[in-house]
């Protein structure tokens, strides 16, 4: 979800990459309807592992400590 908001609210100027620890097999059909509701699609994007390349590739990175 944040990622499909930062890129909304960068308007291409900044890129953004979501991934975690124990990623779902897929996005919460809730989640999905949820950005549909703020106009955002994201019924295409898939959870990812968290790589090293993620956070060298960042210039910011932002955990959560759940």
């Amino acid at each position: 979800m944040a990622q499909a908001f930062l890129e909304r609210a960068g308007g291409g100027r900044h890129e953004a990459r979501s991934a975690g620890t124990a990623p779902a097999s897929r996005v919460h059909p809730e989640v999905t309807d949820a950005m549909a509701e703020a106009g955002l699609d994201v019924s295409d994007r898939r959870p990812r592992s968290l790589e090293r390349a993620d956070a060298e590739w960042a210039d910011v990175v932002v955990t959560m400590g759940c």
